[in-house]
C-alpha cells in the first residue's frame, strides 16, 4: 500500500501508440491515492503488472461479462472479451473502464459484494409469492452466488474506496455527514 507510484508531469502517457491522460498532473502517488485521486495512468501501469488472464477472472468475479440471474426477463450479460481477444491496449484501458460494458445491475451486484465483506449476493425482485387470500406460497431466500475476494483484502481496501468520498477524493461531493460511504468515480472520455 505505500508503493509509488510515478505519473509523467505533463498528466498524459503514450500506452501501445495511445494517450492515457490524468484528468490533471498527479505526481507521485500511493496506491490509496491513486483510487482517491483517480489516477488512470496509474491504475493501467498497476493493472499492466497482472497477468491477463488474472485480471479477466478478478472482473469475472465480480460479476462482469455474466448475468445476475435476476428474477426479471430479458437480462443482458454485459460485454468482457476474453484475453485471446484483446489488443495490446485492452488491459490498460479496461482497468479504467474503457472496453468494458457493464449493466447498472452488474455494478450494484459487485458494489454490494464489497459492501458485504466480499460475499455477492443474487439480486431479486420478488420477496415472496402471495395468493390471493393472503397466504405467502413461497418465500425467496437470499442466494449466494460466490465470494469475491478474501475478507481480509476487502477489510484492506474498503478505506482506500472510503477515501474517494472524503475532502481529498474525487467524489467530495457525494459525502453525506454522519455515514460512511464507499465509492469510485469513473472515467468518461469527452
Amino acid at each position: 500500500m505505500n508503493e509509488k507510484f510515478k505519473t509523467p508531469k505533463d498528466g498524459k502517457k503514450l500506452i501501445h501508440g495511445q494517450w492515457m491522460r490524468d484528468h490533471e498532473p498527479l505526481g507521485t502517488m500511493t496506491f490509496p491515492q491513486v483510487i482517491e485521486e483517480s489516477s488512470d495512468i496509474a491504475t493501467a501501469d498497476i493493472a499492466m503488472r497482472l497477468n491477463p488472464n488474472v485480471f479477466y477472472q478478478y472482473a469475472r468475479n465480480l460479476g462482469f461479462g455474466s448475468p445476475t440471474n435476476i428474477d426479471l426477463p430479458d437480462e443482458q450479460s454485459g460485454l468482457l472479451r476474453k484475453p485471446y481477444q484483446w489488443s495490446e491496449v485492452s488491459l490498460p484501458w479496461m482497468a479504467i473502464g474503457y472496453e468494458v460494458q457493464v449493466t447498472p445491475l452488474q455494478l450494484a451486484q459487485a458494489y454490494g459484494a464489497f459492501a458485504n465483506n466480499g460475499v455477492m449476493m443474487r439480486p431479486y425482485v420478488v420477496k415472496a409469492l402471495i395468493n390471493e387470500q393472503g397466504d405467502v406460497i413461497k418465500r425467496i431466500k437470499p442466494v449466494t452466488v460466490r465470494r469475491i475476494a478474501k475478507e481480509s483484502t476487502i477489510h484492506t481496501l474498503l478505506p482506500v474506496f472510503q477515501g474517494v468520498v472524503s475532502d481529498s477524493g474525487t467524489a467530495a461531493k457525494a459525502k453525506v455527514t454522519g455515514l460512511t460511504i464507499a465509492g469510485k468515480t469513473g472515467t468518461a472520455q469527452k
